[in-house]
């Protein structure tokens, strides 16, 4: 692999009709069928993506129980029994998020994370803001008139993105630096903000290279109810720009292929919060 891929799939009940038998053995927890739908939709979905991934990617066919495990905040990881099992040398990175009728996957040859949000206005936005978000961010927000909403989810996207990366889960959610450029030219209202946010972790936070990136991108899905948009972060480990990712939808299988397969498709808007990791 050459690039970072971001994988996508609109969640649907039709992922049942899967035959899975093909491509993941033994994925399915023992409460599983105790989940709400939506929860067995998504974690399908998940597990049937990342089969198809590395079957797709790296000719690997089939998935075992043993080849994925979770850490402590529930970062899912692929086992050494994995690469003892696939002859694999080269570390495979993934991470998987999904919001609102979507699931999103990173898949690279370096460490990755991603995170998706849909973007929509909630009571306890100014709340956590306030909470978690640097007075700049906030500035921001607020010059941002009806976009708000927007901002408030690329930032909450950037900081999930981070913390997914670490593995450390939501306590290390606040102890970020976020510098955010002042606004000379409206460009808080813009879509293209001109500005680089620069990122200093923990200082005891060593996980993280000088030299990463995070791209945060607005995403237009449509759906039965209307338009929606999506905020999505993804971590770069030690790629230098957004050329070295790849946009993939997923096709689930249906009566005309027999096969999960990507097609390729345009890269959403970058909203050009390029963010930079320093301090390491």
């Amino acid at each position: 692999m050459s690039r970072v891929k971001v994988l996508r799939c609109r969640l649907t009940e039709d992922v049942f009709s899967v035959p899975v038998h093909e491509y993941v053995s033994q994925l399915i927890p023992e409460d599983f069928y105790s989940r709400v739908l939506s929860r067995r939709i998504s974690y399908y979905t998940g597990r049937l993506m990342l089969a198809s991934a590395l079957a797709g990617f790296c000719g690997v066919r089939g998935l075992l129980e043993t080849d994925i495990c979770c850490s402590e905040h529930g970062k899912p990881y692929l086992t050494e029994s994995f690469y003892l099992r696939t002859g694999i040398r080269k570390k495979i990175g993934f991470n998987i998020t999904h919001s609102g009728n979507f699931l999103y996957m990173s898949f690279a040859d370096a460490e990755t994370s991603i995170d998706l949000e849909k973007i929509k206005l909630r009571k306890t936005m100014h709340d956590v803001a306030g909470k978690y978000y640097s007075a700049a961010e906030n500035r921001v927000m607020a010059e941002a008139g009806e976009r708000e909403a927007e901002w408030f989810f690329h930032f909450w996207t950037v900081r999930e993105t981070l913390v997914k990366y670490s593995g450390n889960g939501l306590p290390d959610m606040n102890r970020f630096s976020f510098s955010v450029p002042a606004a000379d030219s409206g460009d808080a209202e813009s879509f293209d903000f001109a500005g680089k946010m620069d990122i200093t972790p923990p200082d005891d936070c060593s996980v993280y290279r000088r030299d990463s990136v995070i791209a945060t991108f607005l995403i237009n899905e449509e759906s039965a109810a209307g338009d929606e948009q999506y905020s999505l972060s993804l971590y770069l480990d030690s790629f230098s720009d957004l050329s070295s990712v790849e946009f993939l939808n997923m096709r689930i299988p249906d009566a005309t292929h027999a096969e999960p397969d990507f097609i390729r498709i345009p890269a959403p808007r970058s909203i050009q919060l390029i963010s930079r990791i320093s301090g390491r």
